[in-house]
């Protein structure tokens, strides 16, 4: 009997509500009732202030008086200061913590919003084990819950960043979609000025700072004109526009060009890409030659998902396809963007795992070219807000990206569902393989005068094409390419010399420095032809079997004998000065004539090829270095009369 009795004065120190009568309308005095029920009246009428002050007397005059503790919590969650409606709610629990299953849902949503995850998790999993017939809370609940897990977790786990805004490009606007140049020195976005109008902005840096950004006035019409992509070297830009008279649906892609200072007219992207349903948020991927865009047309799995489409010989686009199931869901995916490495895309998704509103994703590319399984870029990138736009520079670690953090917690109404730019440098674990940029600019080595060529960029690994473009016509044209790799370069133009070369983007460039080069073109004269080097052919050890590798130079090879059926070759093969002269001159014919061989089986008469092997002779390096024995171990042709 004592032992019961110290339990009862226990519970009277720890709760001392325990020791009073719960009270509800039923049994609530009435004076008291009457302060509820004129609550209730203001409540009803979004009066939240005359609300509370009418529930707050009613609570002094009865602490007790469940109800009015319910219906205090309700309109300070209904006023957003989700602090008061969490001590209202835990303050009706212990009053009677079955007296509404519902409080466990709603101080769940109060502490997610108040980042009290762990506290959230527990109350959404009691509301679905004690709630049994609303259905449709329920869902809700049951939808929710995989946020609130991932972002207790996520916050657990947090990133090292710290975004700061770009104030240069901030205003009392939204701005959000940037995209930018493979040098890192001009960005477009969008902005939503008066009316909910979008247009197009462009900025440039300068000294290390971002102008002011100025308004597209080539682009920008009364109607929408919103999410732009541009080329690597800046001088294509797709963007969204929408009710024009020339499109296919509400919001279309279109196209323009930089020409003489100005921006062309731009052009309906067509059927290929376009439909009756929406397309927008373009990326450029593979310099230029690969469209990614978002659309809700036919085929979708979800809301919105993210197609794609390649750029053609004849510069149309192929049929756009659905990017398929491994990254988009049955929720809405937005926002892509493939980082100039080829390997990394970005976009949002509104899917769980997340932390809230939309949150941001990448996904890998396998060695076949497929996107793997997306991962969350967890907290604090993601927040229960809106993220999108992510973009990362070809270093691989400072980015951009769109979000409403700075005015989710604003209480100030006008300001808040604003996006902004925001900057950040990634973590050494979210960090990715940079890419670098080249310049190539093609001339005639006689006139000076700049040369329409064909050019085409090669990974000697796995003969993976990176850029192809024909009749290229400019000063210089930007490419960039991901680091670390052996690239072969075509330079063609039937009416001069084939030129093959070899070059490698072994160093990331931390700021942009491309590496430059230039091409000097020498018309074809049978009279003058010095040798030529095939820098991209390439046999086994010891051996004159050729490597796979090999093939994309000797295709060029014999397209250039396709174009030129009055020229023959003399093919001479070299090696470096390891092994005996007599087996180096063998080796150097056998490799010869293996070229010889190749050219024969696609076509090339035998008649206009010739063949001679030299060993060791006349090097071109110093065979006491690895390097100077690979310059040495060579294939070079010389152009003869038929």
């Amino acid at each position: 009997m004592r032992f019961f009795c110290f339990l009862g004065i226990y519970l009277l120190i720890i709760n001392p509500l325990w020791t009073q009568i719960l009270i509800t309308k039923q049994n609530v005095p009435k004076s008291v009732l009457n302060l509820y029920e004129k609550g209730v009246k203001h409540y009803q009428a979004n009066e939240f202030i005359d609300a509370i002050q009418y529930f707050e007397k009613a609570l002094k005059k009865s602490p007790t008086f469940i109800d009015a503790a319910l219906q205090m919590a309700s309109v300070c969650f209904d006023m957003e200061n989700y602090s008061c409606a969490e001590i209202h709610f835990e303050n009706v629990l212990k009053m009677d913590s079955n007296y509404n299953q519902k409080i466990y849902y709603t101080l769940a949503l109060s502490q997610y919003k108040l980042d009290h995850f762990k506290n959230a998790k527990e109350n959404m999993r009691l509301f679905l084990n004690l709630e049994t017939t609303n259905q449709d809370l329920l869902k809700k609940a049951k939808d929710l819950l995989p946020k609130i897990e991932f972002a207790d977790s996520a916050t657990q786990h947090a990133v090292n960043i710290d975004p700061s805004l770009i104030r240069s490009l901030q205003t009392e606007f939204s701005e959000y979609l940037p995209s930018i140049t493979a040098d890192g020195k001009t960005v477009v976005f969008t902005r939503r000025t008066y009316q909910n109008d979008e247009d197009l902005y462009i900025s440039f840096l300068n000294n290390n700072e971002w102008s002011q950004a100025i308004p597209i006035l080539d682009l920008n019409t009364p109607l929408n004109e919103g999410s732009p992509a541009i080329s690597p070297d800046g001088k294509t830009l797709v963007f969204t526009s929408c009710d024009r008279k020339n499109s296919y649906g509400g919001c279309d892609l279109y196209i323009s060009k930089w020409q003489d200072d100005q921006w062309s007219e731009p052009v309906n992207m067509g059927d290929k890409i376009n439909s009756a349903a929406y397309e927008s948020q373009a990326c450029f991927a593979e310099n230029g030659q690969m469209i990614y865009f978002t659309s809700n047309r036919k085929g979708t799995l979800g809301g919105r998902d993210i197609w794609y489409s390649k750029r053609k010989q004849d510069h149309s686009w192929t049929i756009a396809k659905n990017l398929g199931s491994e990254i988009n869901t049955i929720g809405n995916e937005d926002c892509p963007f493939v980082h100039p490495n080829e390997m990394v895309l970005y976009f949002s998704s509104d899917f769980p795992p997340g932390m809230g509103g939309k949150d941001l994703f990448y996904s890998l590319q396998n060695e076949k070219g497929h996107w793997q399984t997306p991962m969350n870029l967890g907290y604090p990138i993601n927040t229960k807000g809106d993220e999108s736009s992510f973009i990362v520079f070809p270093d691989g670690v400072q980015a951009w990206y769109a979000s409403d953090r700075q005015h989710y917690q604003n209480k100030r109404i006008a300001l808040r569902y604003n996006l902004d730019l925001y900057a950040l440098y990634l973590p050494s674990e979210l960090q990715i393989k940079p890419a670098t940029s080249i310049e190539i600019s093609i001339r005639d080595k006689i006139t000076k005068e700049l040369v329409s060529a064909d050019i085409r960029i090669f990974d000697l690994s796995n003969n993976k094409i990176y850029f192809e473009k024909n009749a290229v016509l400019t000063e210089r044209i930007l490419i960039s390419l991901p680091t670390g790799v052996d690239y072969g370069l075509h330079i063609y133009n039937k009416d001069y010399l084939f030129v093959p070369d070899q070059f490698n983007c072994s160093k990331p460039n931390k700021k942009y420095n491309p590496l430059v080069i230039e091409k000097w073109m020498e018309k074809i004269s049978l009279e003058s032809a010095v040798p030529i080097t095939l820098k991209n052919i390439f046999f086994e050890s010891g051996s004159a079997i050729l490597k796979e590798e090999s093939y994309f130079e000797l295709k060029q090879l014999l397209q250039f004998l396709k174009d030129h059926t009055i020229v023959s070759l003399l093919v001479t093969g070299y090696t470096d000065n390891i092994g005996s002269e007599t087996d180096n001159i063998v080796l150097s014919e056998k490799r010869a004539l293996s070229v010889i061989a190749y050219l024969i089986r696609s076509g090339i008469q035998a008649e206009r090829l010739n063949f001679k092997g030299k060993g060791e002779s006349e090097p071109i390096d110093n065979n006491d270095t690895e390097e100077g024995r690979t310059n040495n171990r060579r294939i070079e042709f010389l152009i003869q009369s038929k």
